[in-house]
Parts: structure tokens; C-alpha cells; sequence
């Protein structure tokens, strides 16, 4: 299927994020979008957005500086933009405030041509 539209917002559906980042969020967020909030693996993620012909934009997030709790970290965002290609690019989290921002994120350049997450 051609690519119909681009969602360029998109936290991972995943366990560890909601269970870990958002928690206590969750409520909220399921009463203000008066949606449930739907766990997803990243597989299953990429089978939705592929099934309607959709690239994700993914978010790596950094909710430890603030608030203590766990961080989805670039790592994760970078490996699943290499296992779903074509559905699947990132954004990056580099805390610019802290002593060494990008200490935490750096690895070595990915060769595909399509890897948003090297530096």
C-alpha cells in the first residue's frame, strides 16, 4: 500500500511506557481523549500503521529528569526504526541542559540509508 499520511507524534503504546513513564497518566489521558488506552507491542504497532498505510514518527522520551520516572531511551525508538523500515522513524531525546547531553545516546552511525536516529 502507498504512503497515505505521516503521524509525527507518536509515544510507544508499549508496557514499559505506559506501566512505567505514564503511569498514574494513563487515567487522565483515557478520560481527556475519552479513549481507552490500548497496549501494544512494537510489532503490533507497525501492523496497524502499515495496514493503514501510515509512517510513524516515534518519540524517545525523557520523563527521569523531571519527574524520576523511567525514560523510553533513544535505544529503543533506534531499534525498532531498524526492525519496522518504512513505517517506523524517530525522534531522538538529547536533555541539552544537562553537563553531557548526549552522553547516554551516543552510538555508532547506522548505515541504512534510512535511519533518522544517527547523530
Amino acid at each position: 500500500m502507498p504512503l497515505r499520511a505521516i503521524d509525527f507524534h507518536v509515544h510507544l503504546p508499549a508496557p514499559d511506557w505506559l506501566d512505567g513513564s505514564m503511569a498514574g497518566y494513563v487515567e487522565a489521558a483515557r478520560a481527556y481523549f475519552r479513549s481507552p488506552v490500548q497496549r501494544q507491542s512494537l510489532a503490533e504497532l507497525a501492523a496497524c500503521y502499515r495496514g493503514l498505510g501510515l509512517m510513524a514518527v516515534l518519540l524517545a522520551w525523557d520523563a527521569e529528569t523531571a519527574t524520576g520516572r523511567p525514560r523510553v531511551p533513544n535505544e529503543t525508538v533506534a531499534a525498532a526504526c531498524r526492525d519496522h523500515p518504512g513505517v517506523f522513524t524517530g525522534l531522538a531525546d538529547l536533555a541539552a541542559y544537562l553537563p553531557q547531553p548526549a552522553a547516554h545516546s551516543r552510538r555508532e552511525p547506522h548505515t541504512a540509508a534510512h535511519d533518522t536516529m544517527s547523530p
